[in-house]
């Protein structure tokens, strides 16, 4: 078959593509296991690829993810450490300060900024 053979057409198996292969049968042989190695090749390649990926992917979601808890954990404590002081600011703008109004002015003031502060962190919390 390698005397009689110089040129081999290949037909693709839906017959839609025709190349031209010159040479002998032998060295069509030798091209076609050399094709198959090469898409093995680039079929554990792009396996290779996809795992990286899917990896990388998921690495990256679960930092987003560990991220957005940790900011939720502090926007909480932000919010009972605003709380707090907001409720010490009351009791003593009402106890104590109550007839200093020099005094009362400065903690109605301060308790006026908790409670926007406190306002703020409020829409951050339910905007996580």
């Amino acid at each position: 078959m390698n005397r009689l053979a110089s040129r081999i057409l290949p037909l693709s198996r839906d017959g839609a593509d025709i190349k031209c292969f010159e040479g002998t049968y032998g060295a069509y042989e030798e091209y076609c296991k050399g094709a198959a190695q090469r898409l093995d090749t680039e079929c554990a390649e792009q396996s290779l690829r996809t795992g990286k990926e899917e990896y990388l992917r998921t690495k990256k979601e679960t930092a987003q993810k560990r991220k957005k808890l940790q900011d939720i954990q502090r926007i909480t404590e932000e919010i009972k450490k605003t709380e707090a002081r907001l409720t010490e600011v009351e009791a003593e703008l009402f106890g104590e300060a109550s007839s200093d109004y020099i005094r009362a002015a400065a903690l109605d003031e301060e308790r006026h900024a908790l409670e926007a502060v406190l306002y703020e962190l409020y829409e951050k919390e339910e905007g996580q």
